[in-house]
Parts: structure tokens; sequence; C-alpha cells
């Protein structure tokens, strides 16, 4: 059987988005409310978005926790927004393109500089770099997605995007892998209604587990939660390895 693999980037622009990790992982943790929309993990009953059969799968998504108050609209944007995020990054490192092939430099589109350089260190993780040649097609069978979004004063400041994601190797490698964790994201510098980049993940891939559909974040360390945001929300490692800063 396959090991698990797992990695964690706490890659951000500057101490303010560092900052920003640490009040994400705090304020979701110990204060966070439910919103309309229902929080809970992928994977729970009532999940709709998948598509017919002959068709790619649809990634399933919703709102989870919120953290300060945001109306309806906007966190219904801040939704579509991170999802798009999510889906351009699991199309590019994952599911699209040609098979048997050896090329992923763009596997991390919507990632920051920082994230995509440690993503590229991972990319055996963070992509199909590592067995691409090996496989002669990619399906996946689960795409499922639950946004954390915090706010201040009205205004959405950082979101979590917890994933779990299964997908069907065919080929030299057949079998079928799955993705968990948590992709951390931050408004882009248009502003959030504009669009959102990914500065830090926490993610595990190895073996498909029948029935194990939740993905709350995978190696977590100890009470930091966001990447390099370790231990206490210092700049220490979290999960198996961190990004530097």
């Amino acid at each position: 059987m396959k090991p698990q693999t797992r990695a964690s980037s706490g890659a951000a622009r500057s101490g303010a988005v560092r900052a920003l990790g640490v009040a994400l992982g705090l304020a979701l943790t110990l204060g966070a409310c439910t919103g309309d929309d229902g929080g809970g993990e992928p994977g729970d009953p009532g999940e709709t978005g998948a598509g017919p059969a002959s068709e790619p799968l649809a990634t399933t998504a919703r709102l989870g926790e919120l953290s300060g108050r945001v109306s309806a609209p906007r966190r219904r944007l801040v939704l579509r927004q991170v999802v798009r995020v999510v889906d351009g990054w699991l199309d590019a490192a994952y599911v699209a393109g040609d098979y048997p092939r050896s090329g992923f430099g763009d596997a991390w589109p919507g990632f920051s500089a920082d994230a995509r350089v440690q993503a590229r260190r991972d990319a055996g993780l963070t992509s199909n770099a590592r067995i691409g040649e090996q496989v002669e097609s990619v399906t996946a069978t689960r795409r499922r997605v639950v946004v954390d979004v915090l706010s201040v004063d009205g205004r959405p400041v950082g979101a979590t995007a917890r994933i779990d994601v299964r997908l069907r190797l065919d080929g030299e490698i057949a079998r079928t892998d799955q993705v968990r964790g948590r992709l951390l994201l931050t408004p882009s510098a248009k502003g959030w209604a504009k669009g959102w980049t990914v500065f830090g993940y926490d993610l595990s891939r190895g073996p498909a587990v029948p029935g194990k559909s939740k993905a709350d974040g995978a190696g977590k360390g100890k009470d930091g939660k966001n990447g390099k945001n370790g231990k206490n929300g210092k700049n220490g490692k979290a999960g198996k390895k961190g990004g530097r800063g």
C-alpha cells in the first residue's frame, strides 16, 4: 500500500498575511458561528453538485464556519470566488490535461509566489507531477469543499477551504488516491470581491479509505492551524514540514 504523504506551507506575502492566518485559525477554532448555509465537513448528507456520470464531476461546495458578521450575499460571493480558485488548482494539478505527461509547470494557478514555490517542492502531493508519466487517465470521483470565512466589520478578510478529493488513477499506476486538508486564502490585491489567493496549505495524500470523507485539516500541529504558524501561532513548523515566509 502506498504510504500517506503530508505537507504544510505557510508561504505569505507579508507579516500582515501571517497575522491574518493566526487570527483566522484562532477565530474559527474558538469563536466561530455557523451561518444559514450550514457548517459541517465535506461529505455531510444533503450536498449536491455532481453532474451526470458521463460528465466530469462537479465540485460540491458550501459554506462552513463563519467568524464575524457578514451579509448573506457577501458570503455567497466569497464561496463562489474561493471555489473558483480551488477548482482551478484541482483541474490544473490533477484532473485536466492529457495523460501520460510530465509537464506540470502550471499546476498551481491562484497560489501566491511563495506558496507556488513550496507547492513545487511538494509536487508529489500538490499535483500529479511524480506519477504523470505512469498514468493514462485521472478521474475525480469526489470533489468536496467547505469554505470557512473570517470577516471584520462586515468585510471578508480571510478564508479556509477544507477539501476532500478522490482521484481514480488508471494505467501503470492503478489506484484511488485521497487528497485532504486545507488551503488558506487571502483576498487578492483587487479586493475580496474580485478574487482570492492561496498563501498556504496543510494537505495529505494517500490511499483512499472507504467511508472516510471528513476533511478537517490534516496535520494540525499544536495550537496553530495555519501552515507555518505552528506552535501557538509562532513562525514554526506545523504538520510534517512548513514553508519559509
